[in-house]
């Protein structure tokens, strides 16, 4: 007779997390494949038969888990090697069109030093995916040469530009055309939009002393990204 789920899940918990942490060494990545088996675990109960030992059954749920875990790391470094290789090669456009807030583009000088910035705050991916879109790639376009999918290619894309431009607010404001033509912005859209940013994004902002890595900040930053195209 196969025992209830919650008995078995409880019999067996020492011996799944002895097993994948003796693998993965990375605590907070242990415990994600950790709960990833049991919730394989019970997905599957229903359809286990009781033809090989339940503690058998566990370790071979964990096993895949393990090996599924490590094969996303290493399509990952993966990437992160490509990635790596188009930043080392990457060279500007002579002409670079204006794009997303910041339409204020004019040559490729500034746009190299906000490369230059970015490298500050954004992981080599993250700097990868949006030097590509500088040389004038779609995200889909993007996609297709790294072998990631287009959302997670989006993802990474505003990720970089959250951290970039809570970045620059913080380290390089003039480059936003001066702290105070952001936070005048911010003011102005208060008005227009009042719901467009949530106390914390806006308490953030305002904040002489928040740092850059502040969730609140960046995400308010991206928010008024679309906005700060009309700085002079």
């Amino acid at each position: 007779m196969i025992e209830p789920l919650d008995d078995y899940i409880e019999r067996i918990r020492p011996a799944v997390e002895r097993y994948v942490g003796s693998h993965i060494r990375d605590r907070d990545d242990s415990a994600e494949v950790i709960s990833y088996v049991f919730l394989a675990i019970t997905r599957s109960w229903a359809n286990f038969r009781g033809d090989c030992p339940p503690e058998a059954y566990a370790v071979r749920v964990a096993a895949n888990a393990v090996k599924n875990y490590f094969t996303r790391i290493k399509t990952k470094h993966s990437l992160e090697f490509s990635l790596g290789e188009w930043i080392e090669s990457f060279q500007l456009q002579q002409t670079v069109r204006d794009v997303g807030p910041y339409q204020q583009l004019e040559s490729a000088e500034w746009v190299a030093t906000l490369m230059s910035e970015m490298e500050a705050c954004c992981s080599p991916m993250e700097q990868g995916v949006v030097k590509m879109f500088y040389q004038g790639m779609s995200l889909d376009d993007i996609a297709k040469l790294t072998g990631m999918n287009a959302s997670s290619v989006r993802s990474h894309f505003l990720r970089a530009r959250k951290k970039l431009l809570a970045h620059l607010l913080v380290a390089n404001p003039e480059l936003l055309g001066g702290r105070e033509i952001v936070l005048q912005t911010a003011k102005r859209l208060a008005v227009a939009e009042p719901n467009l940013l949530s106390k914390e994004e806006s308490a953030a902002l305002f904040d002489s002393s928040c740092k850059e890595t502040n969730e609140h900040l960046r995400s308010a930053m991206l928010k008024l990204a679309q906005h700060l195209g009309g700085i002079g």
